[in-house]
């Protein structure tokens, strides 16, 4: 299993940014199953900038993704 922050890294560079600017010290540390998972519970997505439908959207783009590999 990889730390939140270590899943962030597989997010393409401006995605990862804005995860990281919304996600407190604490969170990165904890570790998650997946990066759809450590997207899920890095931060709560309507409570940042770009709100629930942008964070849905990176959600489910690496959700299809990860379908195809």
């Amino acid at each position: 299993m990889k730390t939140i922050k270590e899943w962030f890294n597989d997010l393409t560079e401006e995605e990862r940014k804005l995860a990281l600017e919304n996600t407190d010290e604490e969170m990165l540390t904890r570790e998650a199953y997946s990066l759809r998972g450590a997207l899920i519970f890095g931060f709560i997505w309507k409570n940042t900038p770009q709100k629930q439908a942008y964070w849905k959207s990176i959600h489910d783009k690496y959700e299809r993704q990860n379908r195809n590999d």
